[in-house]
């Protein structure tokens, strides 16, 4: 059987990405001097890190419960196989060039949010639609698959 590894992102994301048939690079991490990425992780369930921050009644920030994700932004999965090319997070950090205290930051970040940087990995390619096995959209008790398998 094939692995799958996921890449997990809002509704209104994967509009724009159905919409252009490819999983694009973040240009937004050039802005901040990194290599840009597309990550994927491999938790089946939820990537903690792609849930959104809010601020909460007493003014702290913090993580949107999986309910609150799925209620105001949607969750939807892309999967593509596990392969070679997939760099992991511990790799990243030489292949990206990144400084050591951002590196260190993000980790933390993500580890406090929930996430294991084992699970993490990334590509600094697009990925065609043709390469997608799968798409799949959380329907609040579980993922629906809403693309047919290759």
């Amino acid at each position: 059987m094939t692995e799958i590894i996921w890449h997990y992102t809002t509704l209104a994301h994967a509009e724009m990405i159905f919409k252009d048939q490819l999983l694009k690079v973040s240009e937004a991490e050039r802005k901040f001097g990194l290599k840009p990425a597309i990550w994927f992780s491999k938790n089946p369930h939820w990537e903690p890190t792609a849930t959104k921050n809010v601020m909460d009644s007493n003014g702290q920030i913090r993580s949107m419960t999986i309910e609150e994700q799925y209620e105001d932004f949607g969750m939807i999965r892309i999967g593509i196989k596990f392969t070679d090319e997939l760099v992991t997070w511990a790799k990243y950090k030489h292949v990206s060039k990144i400084q050591p205290t951002l590196y260190a930051n993000m980790e933390s970040v993500g580890i406090k949010k929930g996430g294991k940087p084992t699970d993490w990995y990334c590509l600094f390619k697009n990925i065609p639609s043709k390469d997608w096995e799968t798409v799949e959209q959380f329907d609040g008790k579980e993922w629906v698959n809403i693309i047919k398998s290759r």
